[in-house]
């Protein structure tokens, strides 16, 4: 199913180039100049047809710019996709996306992908389809036994031209969790708080599933897996910083947004296609920094993984949005173990750890100094007895032990 890639050369993004970085159409001239240029791994050109009266048959629009991408290797040539477009994506030397589509070939097409929002487990399908290069399911469940209640619902939707971005309608991304992208043909558990489960699965075909925790109607077998994983900080929906497990922990940087804390867990079919290590911007919105040792995303300071991300400025006079640098913009920032401390992580952990110890040392000296714990005190306080000799009655219970549930 993914044969197509070996009819191109893959290539590792190991070095920057400068690239074309503007719109060359008939229908809305001089959007950028000419002489606009962007810096990234890849350059890429995008070629439409335009579809208008005004027009003669066989004009196109042209898109140049650059992107970063965030696993090692990406197939380089020109595609042809489900809308007919032509993207061509170059590495070979500054400014190669300046030169016209050839040798393109054609992305394969599923016809009969599923379209339905928001359907619930046991729901039956409503039999929608839509056409695309890339089958997508999003799916959000409830983490085990974290105490929310929510339905798990489904997504299933084909790319579109409504995609942020014309790189997640080839082979290339597609649109990943908020505003942000995700490599196309992967599919990955993503969290940011741990009462929930955020489930992607891109591809090349129609039964499009990724394994769950609560896997619906998948028919795939609970993901149980814990070998390799690591432990990650993930905040709560009802306060404070805790823990989750997979085989990456990422800091989320969203324009206008604090960062996120999870981890991330890849399908087993996916194990060889994990995010590199370090800050990765795909696309302007959206950075990630990716690191693989435990806890290590709460042991790095976000100021410094994401240095180069310049994010929103309000004070009580007026309001700026200094946002993420042009696209294709370098940020290296490689990963750092125990170099910086982020102490808002460590102050929501301690604080409430210290609070507990204090009580704790006061009940225990409590109970040296009057030989008696607080509680039996304060029960004989409410009762009128403080000073009198307490009658100690023992009480026998029969029954028996219940067995906990397994929580997973």
């Amino acid at each position: 199913m993914l044969a197509f890639l070996l009819l191109t050369s893959t290539i590792s993004s190991t070095s920057s180039l400068e690239c074309h970085n503007y719109l060359d159409s008939p229908l809305i001239p001089s959007v950028l100049d000419a002489n606009n240029t962007c810096t990234g791994s890849y350059c890429y050109r995008m070629e439409s047809k335009i579809v208008h009266d005004s027009f003669e048959p066989n004009q196109h629009a042209v898109l140049m710019g650059c992107f970063e991408y965030p696993l090692p290797t990406l197939a380089m040539g020109c595609r042809r996709n489900f809308e007919e477009s032509v993207l061509c994506v170059c590495q070979s030397a500054d400014f190669c996306n300046g030169e016209p589509s050839r040798d393109v070939r054609d992305l394969p097409i599923i016809h009969d992908c599923r379209q339905q929002y928001g359907r619930e487990d046991g729901q039956p399908e409503d039999g929608r389809t839509c056409a695309s290069n890339y089958c997508i399911s999003y799916r959000s469940t409830n983490a085990p036994d974290k105490g929310t209640q929510a339905v798990p619902t489904t997504t299933y939707e084909c790319q579109s031209k409504e995609s942020t971005s014309a790189l997640e309608r080839f082979d290339v991304f597609v649109g990943g969790f908020g505003s942000g992208v995700i490599p196309a043909g992967v599919c990955m558990k993503f969290q940011n708080d741990i009462e929930h489960i955020e489930e992607i699965c891109s591809c090349p075909y129609r039964d499009c599933w990724t394994a769950s925790y609560n896997p619906g109607d998948s028919g795939l077998p609970l993901d149980t897996r814990t070998e390799g994983m690591i432990e990650c900080a993930a905040r709560s929906i009802f306060g404070g910083m805790r823990s989750c497990r997979g085989h990456q922990c990422f800091i989320m940087k969203q324009t206008h947004f604090d960062e996120d804390f999870g981890c991330i867990v890849y399908d087993e079919r996916n194990m060889d296609r994990k995010f590199m290590l370090g800050t990765q911007q795909a696309l302007p919105g959206q950075a990630f920094y990716i690191c693989e040792t435990d806890n290590c995303n709460a042991n790095t300071d976000p100021k410094r993984a994401f240095s180069g991300f310049k994010v929103r400025i309000v004070d009580d006079v007026n309001e700026t949005c200094n946002c993420f640098p042009p696209e294709g913009m370098v940020v290296a920032v490689v990963e750092t173990r125990g170099a910086s401390i982020d102490f808002t992580l460590i102050l929501s952990i301690s604080i409430p750890a210290a609070f507990v110890l204090v009580v704790l040392a006061i009940v225990f000296g409590y109970r040296l100094f009057k030989k008696q714990w607080p509680l039996a005190f304060l029960c004989e306080k409410s009762r009128g007895r403080v000073g009198q000799k307490p009658v100690v009655i023992t009480v026998v219970s029969a029954g028996s032990l219940e067995k906990k549930k397994k929580l997973y």
